[in-house]
């Protein structure tokens, strides 16, 4: 499944990858979702560090979203993960980009982003929102989204300095 990946996307990936590296995100990310789960965020995370990786995670989905609609899921859906947040071996990260968006759609994925990144920053817990998010679930879909795009950032990396004279 590798298809064609458009400028804009990569440009996105590099851009993410520059300011956070995917274990690094990792670790944050669980901090945020613990921050969002509970009453006192100041124990698990730095405000700054809320809307900064929150910025930069909205930042790398909705510059993948549009191009994650053009792609073809393959109809055989994997059936279990070495661990937390990871692809399975052969799994193209293509595929796992265009499930994710699949699974999350556009406005969804747009407002769980919003509540998470107000709950992590509230002294209220995020159930408090009427909203059903399922953390540990959603970390591991984002976490395989971030692997992915850190296997195509890779990809285009190699490529870039295999084309250099």
């Amino acid at each position: 499944m590798h298809e064609m990946i458009p400028a804009d996307v990569l440009e996105a990936i590099r851009l993410f990858f520059e300011a956070i590296d995917r274990l690094s995100f990792r670790s944050r990310f669980f901090q945020v979702l613990n921050a969002f789960s509970v009453a006192d965020y100041y124990r698990y995370t730095d405000p700054a560090d809320v809307l900064f990786l929150m910025d930069k995670l909205r930042d790398l989905l909705s510059s993948l979203e549009p191009w994650a609609q053009t792609l073809v899921i393959p109809e055989v859906a994997p059936i279990s993960f070495p661990y937390l947040g990871s692809l399975n071996p052969g799994e193209a990260p293509e595929e796992v980009i265009a499930r994710f968006f699949h699974l999350y759609k556009g406005d969804e994925l747009v407002r769980w982003l919003e509540v998470i990144r107000y709950y992590a920053l509230s002294s209220q817990r995020g159930a408090d929102s009427g909203e059903e998010i399922d953390t540990l679930g959603f970390y591991h879909d984002v976490s395989r989204v971030v692997e992915a795009s850190s296997q195509l950032h890779s990809r285009f990396n190699w490529n870039r300095q295999s084309n250099n004279p």
